[in-house]
């Protein structure tokens, strides 16, 4: 009985692993443009700590 149980947790990981694969390879495969969320003007002042002026 143990040795059942243990082959299908074995059959359902596999299973899970062609399932997650097969969705990555469909998510990949549909390019995403990017949205900024501010302008390079709007990021300086915003991360005024990570752009020093000079």
């Amino acid at each position: 009985m143990v040795s059942s149980v243990g082959q299908e947790l074995i059959l359902a990981v596999g299973r899970m692993t062609r399932e997650v694969a097969a969705y990555l390879i469909a998510k990949n495969a549909k390019p995403t443009r990017i949205k900024w969320q501010f302008t390079n003007e709007d990021a300086h002042i915003k991360l005024h700590s990570l752009y020093p002026v000079f």
